[in-house]
């Protein structure tokens, strides 16, 4: 699995595949990637992010500031699904 995205980087992570940021459909977090995290028997299967923005529906809300956010990582499939995840972006390198 190929991945850039690093401890201490600034990421956005998408709630769905829409890539909006503006809106009625932008929805997603903004923070800074504090560690991985396994799930099951996938090694560093989620992203944990300490999430300070939080849009959702187009507008800025706060439910998910100040806590943080398991979003799968990038180049994951999720089963039975068959769902590839590819949801997270660095905005800035650490």
């Amino acid at each position: 699995m190929v991945d850039n995205v690093r401890v201490g980087d600034r990421v956005r992570a998408f709630d769905y595949d829409c890539r909006d940021i503006n809106g009625d459909n932008a929805c997603y977090v903004e923070g800074v990637v504090v560690d991985f995290q396994n799930d099951g028997n996938v090694r560093n299967g989620r992203y944990i992010i300490q999430v300070d923005v939080d849009m959702w529906a187009g507008k800025k809300v706060r439910h998910r500031v100040g806590h943080k956010t398991f979003p799968p990582v990038n180049g994951r499939v999720i089963h039975p699904a068959n769902v590839f995840m590819n949801r997270v972006i660095v905005l800035k390198s650490r």
